[in-house]
Parts: C-alpha cells; structure tokens; sequence
C-alpha cells in the first residue's frame, strides 16, 4: 500500500502534532492512521453540541448528508476526529440505521478506520474470505449546496449478515481512504482547531462484546495485529489490538452495557489523550457537577466522565 511519507510531509509542513504514541500498521490497513473518527448518535443535535462544549470540545457544525442526515466534528491534532450525528425527523431509508440506533439509545454506533487503499483493503478481505462491500464514494454537502460535490473518500465495510460462507466483522467498524484534496483539508483542519479541554489524540476505542475470542479471532483472520496487552474498563476484562495509530480495545460484555446488549457487540467508550490533565479533569467535573476521580488506567493518569454525560459514551481522559 502507499507510503505514509508524503502525509508526514505535509504535517511537517503545516507543523502539526503527531501521535504521542508509534503507529502499527497491518494488511488490512496498509499504511493508513488506523482509528480515524467515532460516530456518536446523538437525538437533538444544537443540545448536544451545548453538551460537548461545556465539556471542552471544540464542535463545530460541519455539513448535511443527502437523505436527512447532519453532523459535527472536533478535530484532534493526531488527524483523529469525532463526529455527532443527528437525523432529522423525516430520514429516508438511506440512514434508517442511524436514525433506528436514535430511536433505542445515543451513543458511539461506529469506528472508521483510515487505510493507504481502500481498494487494497477490499482485495484483502476478499482474498481472506470475508464478505466486503466497495469502495465506495462518498461526500458531504456545505453550505447551500443541494447535491454531494465529487468524492471525498472510499469506505469500505462488511455488511451485517455476510453471504453464505463469508466472514464478516462483528465489531461496527469500516474502512475510509480519503482523497487527497480532503486529506490536505484535513490536515488545515487541525492546524486550526484547538480543544479547551486540552484533548490532541484518540489513544483507543473500547468495545464491549458478547464473543471476545470469536471476534478476536475474525479480527486476526481479516488483518488485524496481534494482541499487545491485557486491558480492564468499566468492570470489564479484555484484549488490546493494535490498529494504526490507536487501539482497538476488546471487552468481554457481562450481559447488557451502556448500549451495548447482552448479544450486540458496540463501543462503549473512548480514549483521549490530553496535554493539561487538571484543567481536562476541572472542565468535567465543573460540567457534570461529578467528583471524577483520577486513578491510574491502561494508559497511565486518567479520569473518566461516565456515559450519562456524554451522550452515550463513555469517555476516558489520559495524560499524556
């Protein structure tokens, strides 16, 4: 798959931060940043932008998706980003998905994970007996724009019930290559922005499962790394795997978990690394009036600001 050296280039040259941490590349990633954004699905979109920024996040209005769908985003400095999702009342069928997952609970719904070739990545899962839909285009509407500009990125995923003798991933995560003109776009993005809350990185993304060794191993089978480490959140044990530039943080479910049910498999938290822990811990309790008490994680120093707060996820800060 293509080098990342050209995309460290450009971030050298627009002088922006880089993971705190070293990135670990698979087939099924290439050279790609691995985790990418989290989609939360979130009921009222205006009230939950409120909510997100009393907690420190810079969120900002982005466009529209054809079929009633709006979004978000806060950008990170390590390219990551986090996208709030709302339908409007008269969605059509295209993000029926999203507006049936608004309907049972908000929350994380899923994972994109950044690949050097979604092309690439597609012919993997093919070649490894996995039933892969793509590439497949897509874009956003800004502005007064009435129709999608030309396309801004290729996902890939795996549909929910494979065909017959086809693997598929339980977990709810696809694969995005963006353009190039969007990944410099990108890139200007995160020169810009900044968070109060100090956040410059997504360490990981914490799932919560009803199989751990099944999806162990169909993650391990579509391309995956091996796990690195053992792993522990909200009660919960598990295995830790390496994706990109973040982790992929798999928890055994003890039945039903924030929307997590006892035979889903969902994400159920995340992991931010944070430049100034205090003022990250002061902003949250401030907020959500709980005392938040730090204790030493998976990742060292870190609080977490439960669920309930957050619109679904939980949300684990690190410092870094």
């Amino acid at each position: 798959m293509q080098s990342t050296l050209l995309w460290t280039a450009i971030a050298a040259f627009f002088g922006l931060a880089t993971a705190p941490f070293a990135a670990v590349n698979s087939p099924v990633l290439g050279s790609g940043r691995g985790v990418d954004h989290m989609g939360v699905v979130v009921r009222d979109l205006p009230s939950a932008l409120a909510d997100f920024r009393r907690l420190g996040f810079n969120v900002e209005s982005s466009g529209r998706f054809p079929g009633g769908l709006s979004n978000a985003i806060a950008h990170f400095g390590d390219r990551a980003y986090l996208e709030i999702l709302a339908v409007d009342k008269n969605y059509d069928k295209e993000n029926a998905d999203i507006g049936n997952f608004a309907k049972k609970h908000e929350g994380a719904m899923f994972l994109g994970l950044n690949v050097s070739s979604a092309k690439e990545t597609v012919d993997y899962l093919h070649a490894h007996g996995f039933d892969a839909m793509g590439p497949e285009p897509g874009s956003i509407m800004t502005g007064k724009e009435t129709k999608p500009p030309p396309a801004m990125w290729y996902n890939v995923y795996t549909p929910d019930k494979p065909a017959k003798g086809k693997q598929v991933f339980a977990l709810p995560i696809f694969f995005i290559q963006y353009t190039p003109q969007r990944e410099s776009y990108k890139l200007y993005l995160r020169k810009v922005s900044s968070q109060p809350n100090t956040v410059v990185a997504v360490r990981a993304v914490w799932f919560a499962v009803s199989d751990l060794h099944a999806d162990m191993k169909s993650l391990a089978h579509g391309g995956f790394a091996a796990p690195t480490n053992d792993v522990a959140l909200l009660g919960l044990q598990g295995k830790s795997i390496p994706a990109g530039q973040g982790n992929l943080n798999i928890l055994q479910s003890k039945g039903e978990i924030g929307p997590v049910g006892p035979s889903e498999d969902g994400i159920v938290a995340i992991s931010f690394v944070v430049k100034d822990f205090a003022k990250a811990r002061s902003m949250a309790q401030s907020t959500t009036k709980l005392p938040l008490p730090a204790y030493d994680g998976t990742y060292g120093k870190s609080f977490l600001i439960p669920a309930t707060a957050a619109h679904g996820v939980a949300m684990e800060m690190v410092q870094r």
